[in-house]
């Protein structure tokens, strides 16, 4: 996903947080956790899902198969024909793709732990 798919209501990263997009327009207006709301440029944040997102309070840990989703993704590690995006990782730990589930899937990239990548 890039910049040029990022509507009202989509769930980005910005600074390595959760943001609800508020507005879009030349620059974003997106709002954060703790419910302020910011101009970006469109360039400074990464799409994460499509939404909608209401209300990014709904983000919080989630359980999942975090280590079975490792290991069929390891399999295919040393394949570089085969790339694994944000989607299937969350597909993979919890079943679905939604606005939560990505951002759990993200936090999971994030640490670096188990998954790599950007």
């Amino acid at each position: 996903m890039n910049e040029s798919n990022i509507l009202k209501d989509c769930l980005v990263i910005y600074k390595k947080r959760p943001a609800r997009v508020a507005r879009v327009g030349e620059k974003l207006v997106i709002e954060m956790l703790d419910g302020k709301k910011i101009k970006v440029r469109p360039k400074d944040v990464t799409l994460l899902h499509p939404g909608p997102v209401k209300r990014l309070d709904e983000l919080g840990s989630l359980t999942g198969e975090v280590e079975l989703a490792w290991e069929i993704m390891s399999e295919s590690a040393g394949d570089p024909a085969i790339h694994h995006d944000l989607r299937e990782l969350a597909e993979l730990i919890y079943g679905e793709y939604t606005p939560v589930t990505a951002w759990a899937a993200w936090t999971w990239l994030d640490d670096g732990l188990y998954f790599e990548g950007s």
